[in-house]
C-alpha cells in the first residue's frame, strides 16, 4: 500500500473518465456501496494519475462529503493541466455535473481528449470516516483508449490500521 505521504505531490485518481464530447467513450466508474448505518464518508477526494507518452499527468479534486444518492460528474482533459518537462498538473479534472449527471452513489470521470492512449492508469480515494482516515488506489491497466468502463466499487470496510490510517482494498474493481 502507497503512503498518505504521497497525497498533493504524487499520484491520484478517483472516479469515472469519458469524453464529453462523445455519446461514450469509456468510463471509469467509482460506485459507493458502503451502506452501514450511521456511516458517511467525509472529506472524499478523488485524482487521476496516468501517463500519455513520457508525460505524467495527474490533477485530484475535492468531492467533500458523500451522500447517498449524490450524482458527481467530472471530466478529464489533459490540455487543461500545465506542464514543467514531463510533469503535468493543474486543470485538468473538472466538474461537468451541471451538464451530463450520474445517477445514484457513483462518482463519473469521462476520459477527455479522445482518441489519445492513457497509460499506466490509476484510481486512487482517501476519505474520512467517523473522523478516521481510509485510503485506497487501483490500478486500472498499462493502456486504455476511451473504448471500454472500468466499474469500481468504493467502501471503507475491512481494512487494516497503520497507526495513522487505514488501509485495505477499499477500491477494487466490481
Amino acid at each position: 500500500m502507497k503512503s498518505l505521504s504521497t497525497i498533493g505531490s504524487g499520484v491520484l485518481f478517483i472516479a469515472t473518465l469519458c469524453l464529453p464530447s462523445l455519446s461514450h467513450a469509456g468510463s471509469i466508474l467509482i460506485e459507493n456501496t458502503d451502506t452501514a448505518p450511521g456511516r458517511t464518508m467525509s472529506n472524499v477526494t478523488c485524482a487521476v494519475d496516468f501517463f500519455i507518452g513520457s508525460n505524467h499527468y495527474y490533477d485530484w479534486q475535492d468531492l467533500g462529503t458523500w451522500q447517498q444518492n449524490s450524482q458527481v460528474h467530472w471530466g478529464i482533459v489533459p490540455s487543461r493541466c500545465s506542464c514543467s518537462g514531463t510533469e503535468c498538473q493543474g486543470d485538468c479534472l473538472y466538474d461537468l455535473s451541471q451538464t451530463n449527471p450520474t445517477t445514484g452513489m457513483r462518482l463519473s470521470i469521462d476520459k477527455g481528449d479522445n482518441p489519445t492512449v492513457y497509460s499506466k492508469v490509476y484510481a486512487e480515494c482517501w476519505f474520512t470516516i467517523n473522523g478516521a482516515c481510509h485510503y485506497d488506489w487501483e490500478y486500472l491497466g498499462d493502456s486504455w483508449d476511451g473504448s471500454g468502463d472500468f466499474d469500481l466499487v468504493l467502501n471503507g470496510m475491512n481494512g487494516t490500521w497503520d497507526g495513522s490510517c487505514w488501509g485495505g482494498d477499499f477500491l477494487r474493481s466490481k
